[in-house]
């Protein structure tokens, strides 16, 4: 192992405060489950310690210590500001992955992986006919191999219970047949709606084997996950970003039904930017998902898009809100308990001064005494 890792590692472990991660973990685990906490847990993003510089990610897709080292930065921002979030890392293979099992051809830049669609009907009936495809194509096996050593060596260094191994990207279901196709799916889903259904049946029967394979690898349960800042109570996370180019009568045909399969074997929790909220009942009213991930900063120039109303919306199904966005909020809504993890960031923010205004965050959200 180089020493740059080796070192950042034994750093990391000096920094943990146990206690701090035990409460983080109950304070989650409570608003996960809607049971009323004595402070919302606060998540701080963007706070950038000096001594962890990264690596260009076209350097970590050949080596998994590069790899690590650039994941662990998250669990390096958690025990130098000691906000509620778990600290995860990940095998960092981009959005490209699913994809890749099924033979599309992938760039890798620096700042992610890019999916050559097929743009061809054709095509896509040839990848449906051949089924689900050997998970070890593609980038399955690099998958594989890095979260073993990832697991490995965490545990080598007495850090597995503190830094957890989470899911490599599975994207969302509607993303990765939109990734294989290309804008011509938008097309067929009036001209060829049954193709469109048979991509969406393999992709979700695909994804189901793809994540019961890492969830072995990782000794993850089938319901449980960490993943990103989150300790959740279901196991996998749907990215439902392309979906926001469907009616709601379209997401219903040929997004939900397959959602609700996924989630019936894992339960779940949703990303998606870009917020404009469209199907967002449907979303919440999904059987099985426990949370929704709100991320995307053009919602924050949209008036109608506050946490109140997105926070009031998910209660009433008892979904979590992971709510990411900039500072704090004028007031805190009252009658909501609980359900939310929120994060914020502070553009300008030193390292030195993130301390104090975590502290900040922390004591608008202590809504009771005690703990």
């Amino acid at each position: 192992m180089n020493q740059q890792l080796h070192d950042g590692l034994r750093r990391i472990a000096d920094l943990v405060d146990p206690q701090q991660v035990r409460t983080a973990e109950r304070l989650q685990k409570a608003v996960w489950a809607y049971e009323p906490v004595e402070r919302i847990p606060v998540v701080m993003h963007r706070a950038v310690p000096p001594d962890w510089p990264l690596f260009a990610q076209t350097e970590t897709f050949e080596d998994p210590e590069k790899m690590l080292w650039n994941q662990l930065r998250e669990a390096r921002i958690g025990v130098g500001v000691r906000d509620d979030r778990m600290m995860t890392v990940r095998a960092n293979y981009g959005p490209a992955i699913l994809p890749s099992l099924f033979g599309a051809t992938v760039h890798v830049d620096d700042a992610t992986t890019w999916v050559e669609p097929c743009h061809s009907s054709r095509t896509i009936r040839e990848i449906v006919d051949r089924g689900v495809p050997d998970l070890t194509g593609g980038f399955g096996t690099k998958v594989m191999e890095t979260e073993a050593f990832f697991r490995d060596t965490l545990r080598n260094h007495g850090l597995d219970p503190y830094v957890h191994l989470f899911q490599a990207n599975n994207q969302g279901l509607f993303d990765v047949a939109y990734l294989l196709w290309g804008q011509e799916i938008y097309f067929a889903m009036r001209d060829e709606p049954e193709l469109v259904h048979a991509l969406m049946d393999l992709v979700t029967r695909t994804t189901i084997a793809f994540v019961r394979r890492q969830k072995e690898v990782m000794g993850e349960p089938p319901d449980e996950m960490y993943h990103w800042w989150y300790r959740v109570p279901a196991g996998v996370r749907v990215v439902d970003d392309v979906t926001f180019n469907l009616s709601p009568a379209m997401y219903a045909e040929f997004c939900l039904p397959y959602a609700q399969r996924l989630f019936a074997n894992f339960g779940g929790y949703i990303h998606y930017c870009g917020h404009i909220l469209k199907s967002q009942e449907l979303r919440l009213g999904t059987p099985g998902l426990r949370g929704v991930e709100m991320g995307g900063e053009e919602a924050w120039h949209n008036p109608n898009y506050t946490l109140e109303k997105v926070w009031r919306q998910a209660a009433a199904h008892r979904v979590t809100i992971c709510w990411v966005g900039p500072g704090l909020p004028t007031g805190r809504p009252a009658g909501l308990d609980t359900g939310l993890v929120y994060g914020f960031w502070e553009d300008g923010l030193t390292w030195e001064d993130a301390p104090a205004r975590l502290a900040a965050a922390q004591a608008f959200w202590t809504i009771r005494a005690g703990g």
